[in-house]
């Protein structure tokens, strides 16, 4: 069996006060170093839809492959993680909230951080960064009904 690293991230830069969530904050100079480490040790990134097409298509992956993910479309994805994926030409997948496009991260009690809006997602996709559904609302599925687990997913 084959193992496909995924690496997930949620915020780069610096977090907000108070310091809700800490552990899915790095900052930029630290996300740049990893960064640095995956191309300097001939890493290939991918997308999760590339990842999936070749591990389904039998292809064979190398052990230097890895797939980047950034959930919930933070606007600090566009302020600070692409522009350095855009750098080494690392493709990555974000996954966006759909209802809260262009708000704020309402399903965290704090800190209050924005989301990228529309016309950012657009840009983000023309550039090759894959775009998936993070769901509607971003609800706890697993406390939903069957039927609004499928609507909201």
């Amino acid at each position: 069996m084959f193992h496909l690293p995924i690496l997930s991230y949620h915020h780069v830069g610096v977090p907000n006060e108070p310091l809700g969530h800490k552990r899915l904050w790095i900052s930029r100079e630290r996300f740049e170093e990893q960064m640095d480490y995956l191309s300097r040790s001939g890493y290939r990134c991918l997308n999760l839809r590339d990842a999936a097409a070749q591990l389904s298509e039998g292809s064979k992956v190398s052990s230097r492959t890895v797939v980047l993910t950034f959930d919930d479309a933070y606007d600090n994805f566009y302020q600070e993680a692409f522009p350095i994926l855009s750098r080494y030409g690392f493709p990555a997948t974000v996954f966006v909230v759909v209802q809260e496009v262009g708000g704020i991260n309402r399903w965290d009690a704090e800190p209050e951080v924005s989301l990228m809006g529309w016309k950012e997602i657009r840009e983000l996709n023309h550039w090759g960064i894959e775009i998936g559904s993070h769901s509607m609302s971003h609800p706890r599925l697993t406390r939903l009904s069957l039927e609004a687990a499928r609507d909201e997913i």
